[in-house]
């Protein structure tokens, strides 16, 4: 289902009630640009954080919800909502033609977006705003209860605008000795009624003046209003600026309903979509990673990238490809199980036969479906179908291996970013810090450590690379053999943890200098790299224990440690 600027008040409800009666929920996002920088082979998880911060400078355009319902009768329903997004409160907008042509097979349009996308503010947008509409009130109040004299008086009226002041101070006058109750006064300047503002208040404090919106100009009234009425209206308006302003936050209610609920979340490689939805609606991402961990936790305590699952063991070994294309197109053809969902009402939802990828509304679900066929296939290999069956996919005890973990692409030996815990300590004795002549390319590094085999090389700059030689056999002569090579003179080389020393000192200089503040796409996914020997859960299979309890006879699941320390 499409919602837009135009039906978003009225179907808000509804979402929300989806949201909280659902088992779980499915997101996926669209956006006018990916990163900037280049992601490395060998990056940290901090490094990469810091990388695809970057990426806030595009923009989130359109947001995908697909919720989740377990039916009494057996199987699961679902409901999907597609969001377009367009944010003013002056921000920039910058866009990545790639990305724009990607996202527009779908049937995006920047046209739409501007006239029809919902806006939204995080929230120290909001906070900013409501501050504003506050002072504004305790401004008003003071002058209508006259709490503040003013004993300078109101400014001099310039020669020029002498008369006209005259003939309104003539006016006012009329105006207080007739049965009346309003006066209007058309034709006026900005600058005049300035002045009208403020001479007529100083002179008649028990009346009310307002500038209105008239046909094709404003109008400058007056009323006679008692105290206690005046107080009244403002009220009114103070509720009417505050209805304005929960309609500028917009979407943002709607992720803030995601975060209340505290439902088990999906999304495939969905770091991207994470940094944008919570920089974009929630408040400002952090510089440090371990503060964007404490944000990410903070508001979306329980998730699951899909792409950790079918990135890792025993899934991988099936499909071969971790792509959510892939993904779907294996369960499709039987090689994982299709799991039981209903049909949608028309326009509620979506079918396994529909083609609508690049559509955020329909990826979400095609990420939901295949979260529930990757859970059961580990449930058949695992001999766990009628636990799964009885627990239902939240509370299925394989799921706890996945949570919290955001998938790393093109990373040799980090597998995700554990956002729940510690991160993976990655063994890189194998790896080398080269600095060289600025001519140098790749194939001359290549040809220099040929007689180790095969290598992988993260460039840094222009002058300097890491180098990872894939034979770890060789690792104890990589040093020597270099300093005997013909290119000893113009070659430097040290070990990756000397290397890592260095770069710690400077980033803990930077981080001192960092007050940090914790709380499209077609994601890249590169389906030709061999994710098989960096992305394994356990490097064999799911080990499980069940026992039977006295209470409820059911099987209580015992999962060991999935994820290994990486090798390659």
């Amino acid at each position: 289902m499409e919602i837009n600027v135009k039906n978003f008040e009225e179907t808000f409800d509804v979402v929300v009630r989806d949201i909280q009666q659902a088992e779980f929920l499915a997101i996926d996002a669209e956006f006018t640009g990916l990163t900037d920088k280049n992601l490395g082979l060998l990056d940290t998880v901090e490094e990469r954080y810091e990388k695809l911060r970057t990426s806030t400078n595009y923009s989130l355009v359109q947001f995908g919800l697909a919720v989740f319902f377990r039916e009494k009768e057996g199987g699961y329903s679902h409901r999907a909502y597609n969001f377009p997004v367009f944010g003013g409160f002056s921000r920039k907008f910058s866009v990545n033609t790639d990305s724009l042509i990607l996202i527009s097979e779908s049937g995006f349009s920047l046209d739409d977006m501007v006239k029809n996308g919902i806006p939204f503010l995080n929230l120290d947008e909001e906070e900013k705003l409501r501050l504003k509409i506050e002072e504004w009130k305790k401004q008003q109040e003071a002058e209508l209860l006259q709490k503040v004299t003013n004993k300078i008086g109101p400014s001099a009226i310039l020669f020029e605008e002498s008369e006209y002041m005259n003939a309104i101070f003539s006016k006012v006058e009329r105006f207080l000795l007739s049965p009346d109750t309003r006066l209007e006064i058309e034709n006026s300047s900005r600058y005049q009624r300035k002045l009208m503002f403020e001479h007529l208040r100083y002179r008649y404090p028990d009346l009310s003046f307002e500038s209105i919106e008239g046909n094709g100009s404003r109008i400058f009234v007056i009323e006679k209003k008692p105290k206690e009425e005046q107080l009244k209206i403002l009220h009114e308006k103070e509720k009417e600026k505050l209805k304005e302003l929960e309609e500028k936050v917009g979407f943002s209610r709607i992720v803030r309903e995601i975060s209340k609920s505290k439902k088990l979340i999906m999304g495939h490689n969905m770091t991207l979509d994470i940094i944008h939805i919570l920089h974009q609606f929630i408040s400002s991402v952090p510089y440090i990673y371990t503060d964007f961990k404490d944000m990410l936790t903070e508001t979306f305590p329980r998730f699951i990238d899909t792409k950790v699952i079918a990135a890792a063991q025993p899934v991988w070994d099936k499909i071969q490809d971790s792509s959510l294309p892939t993904l779907i197109e294996t369960i499709k053809r039987g090689i994982l199980p299709v799991p039981n969902l209903k049909d949608p009402k028309p326009g509620r939802g979506f079918i396994l036969t529909d083609d609508k990828l690049h559509n955020a509304g329909f990826d979400a679900f095609i990420t939901g479906v295949c979260f529930m066929s990757m859970m059961q296939y580990l449930a058949k290999i695992g001999g766990t179908v009628s636990l799964l069956e009885s627990t239902g996919f939240v509370e299925f005890p394989l799921t706890e291996p996945y949570l919290n973990k955001l998938h790393m692409m093109r990373s040799i030996d980090v597998k995700y970013m554990n956002i729940g815990g510690e991160e993976l300590q990655t063994e890189r004795s194998n790896v080398f810090y080269a600095t060289f002549p600025r001519h140098w390319k790749s194939i001359d590094l290549i040809s220099l450590f040929k007689p180790l085999g095969n290598v992988e090389i993260q460039w840094i700059d222009d002058v300097s690379a890491l180098i990872a030689v894939m034979d770890r056999s060789k690792k104890d002569s990589v040093i020597s053999m270099v300093n005997k090579s013909s290119s000893a003179d113009v070659i430097s080389i040290s070990t990756y943890s000397e290397y890592r020393k260095s770069t710690v000192k400077r980033s803990n200089r930077k981080r001192n200098l960092i007050t940090s503040t914790p709380s499209s796409k077609r994601k890249v996914e590169d389906s030709n790299f061999d994710e098989k020997a960096m992305d394994t859960l356990s490097g064999s299979q799911v080990v499980m224990k069940c026992n039977l309890t006295a209470e409820n006879k059911l099987p209580v699941a015992s999962i060991s440690n999935v994820f290994d320390t990486p090798s390659w």
